[in-house]
């Protein structure tokens, strides 16, 4: 089941279809691996590094940077919960 309130819908659903495309359409216009990854980083606001980044990897950021801006991850994660140590 879709989580609205998380704004899941299908555009952020197809981004990683759409990422794939691009890839792919920056290798037919002559771009090598590398510096087609580099440019969908940069892209995501990474940037770009010597072995160049995998599509893949850009892909893994978007859901980490989207989990800490939807609040499933960020900084009261790091600090024990009370109501789990009291049970122990």
């Amino acid at each position: 089941m879709i989580d609205q309130r998380l704004g899941t819908d299908a555009r952020t659903r197809n981004a990683g279809r759409a990422t794939q495309g691009v890839f792919l359409g920056l290798r037919r216009c002559g771009l090598s691996i590398e510096q087609a990854g580099n440019l969908i980083a940069r892209l995501e606001g990474l940037h770009g590094v010597p072995g160049g980044w995998s599509v893949e990897e850009v892909q893994r950021l978007r859901f980490a940077r989207w989990m800490f801006e939807a609040g499933r991850i960020g900084a009261d994660d790091a600090e024990p919960r009370h109501d789990a140590l009291a049970a122990s």
